[in-house]
């Protein structure tokens, strides 16, 4: 059977993982819950984001590190775990004066039974684990399969009415010209004001001074072309 001392460090590894998994479920709980409020948040509002909010679920592997980094900061003392190895096994602290003092004779009067150290072990429950991650898990899963709102497209600007004010004031300057009733600097002048006008309203909508600039240009075309 292994030493007294194997048991002992075997006790103590068992303690401080527990002491991890206790850490880990309490900070993966809580990075669950706001990992699905986040993606139902994204799911029912911001659509535009969605897959890319699938990323902040990396974020559960520093979560990992920093529940690690806890249990460590508060380790178990290795007396702590003699002496609940001590009581476990019913030894009425002979552990705890051997793991002071080593006596080969007095070590023969520990249980020799393998099976009874083994029980004395501190036991992993990774189901019990499971059970404590399970409802913030199903949350952050069903945030997931919310119906996704259908995204709003951002507004485009629309060019047509711009478009076709342009092309009709040119279409009516052509006009003019074609019937030879505009003077040369006249006719300048005016190509000069659509052509204007038509590259400021290229990429925006037509404003209020702009509709006005049409509707002056569009009165001064139909007069002439009226007493042509």
């Amino acid at each position: 059977m292994a030493s007294p001392n194997h048991w002992i460090s075997r006790h103590l590894s068992r303690l401080q993982f527990g002491l991890f998994l206790e850490r880990a479920a309490e900070w993966l709980t809580g990075f669950l819950f706001l990992f699905g409020t986040a993606v139902l948040l994204v799911r029912r509002l911001l659509p535009q984001f969605w897959p890319h909010v699938l990323w902040l679920g990396i974020g559960v592997i520093p979560v990992a590190w920093f529940a690690w980094w806890l249990s460590q900061k508060k380790k178990y003392r290795r007396e702590e775990a003699i002496t609940l190895l001590d009581n476990k096994l019913n030894a009425g602290g002979l552990l705890m004066t051997l793991a002071e003092a080593p006596d080969e004779r007095w070590e023969e009067e520990l249980p020799q039974i393998q099976r009874l150290w083994e029980s004395s072990l501190p036991r992993i429950r990774p189901v019990r684990f499971a059970k404590f991650l399970v409802l913030p898990l199903l949350f952050a899963v069903g945030s997931i399969l919310i119906p996704l709102k259908e995204a709003i497209p951002e507004p485009v600007i629309s060019n047509t009415v711009s478009r076709n004010a342009a092309r009709q004031l040119s279409e009516m300057l052509t006009a003019l010209e074609e019937q030879n009733v505009l003077e040369e600097e006249e006719k300048k002048e005016l190509r000069k004001e659509i052509e204007k006008l038509a590259a400021e309203t290229k990429n925006q909508p037509l404003t209020h001074e702009k509709w006005e600039t049409v509707d002056a240009l569009q009165q001064r075309l139909q007069m002439r072309l009226e007493t042509r």
